[in-house]
């Protein structure tokens, strides 16, 4: 999927080692504002060239498709999801 009309989107997860006293280190994980899906939707493609001339693929997840995903426990934000593990 890419998004249509747009460059590719950064991450909106960081991830970093931050040094601490004593000479250990800790993980730091950041999860930036902003959009996750560009305003024109996502359509398919494989390399330049569309697969489809469908309208735009919708990447919200339903309540019902989480549930489904064992690792999510329930959460329909995949970040989210990925934080409460840490």
């Amino acid at each position: 999927l890419e998004g249509e009309g747009s460059d590719r989107f950064a991450s909106p997860l960081i991830l970093r080692p931050v040094a601490a006293l004593g000479g250990r280190a800790c993980g730091l994980a950041v999860v930036l504002e902003g959009p996750r899906v560009p305003s024109k939707g996502l359509v398919l493609k494989q390399g330049r060239r569309d697969l489809a001339t469908m309208p735009p693929y919708d990447a919200a997840m339903t309540q019902r498709e989480a549930d489904l995903i064992k690792p999510l426990n329930h959460d329909m934000d995949i970040l989210q999801a990925f934080l409460a593990t840490l």
